[in-house]
């Protein structure tokens, strides 16, 4: 949904990718997927309808007590 290359900062988790994407530029949004990729961006892209939070639902490489969006999900949070 956002439109942004992935990334990986290892270990992965909100706190890691909220970091990574608020020292890359000035991002509106970041996201996770799949436990580990983490995404960055000012913009949702909108061919992408959301989709039930429910299917977020796998647990974080870094920090298994979060999840990080799930399979072709990113979980998506603001950084403002």
């Amino acid at each position: 949904m956002l439109k942004s290359p992935a990334h990986n900062p290892v270990p992965n988790g909100r706190r890691q990718c909220r970091v990574s994407c608020t020292k890359q530029d000035k991002y509106k949004f970041f996201g996770l997927e799949a436990g580990f990729e983490c995404f960055c961006g000012n913009e949702m892209n909108k061919i992408y309808k959301l989709r039930p939070r429910r299917e977020c639902n796998m647990t974080c490489v870094g920090n298994v007590q979060e999840t990080c969006g799930g399979l072709w999900r990113i979980e998506m949070f603001s950084l403002q």
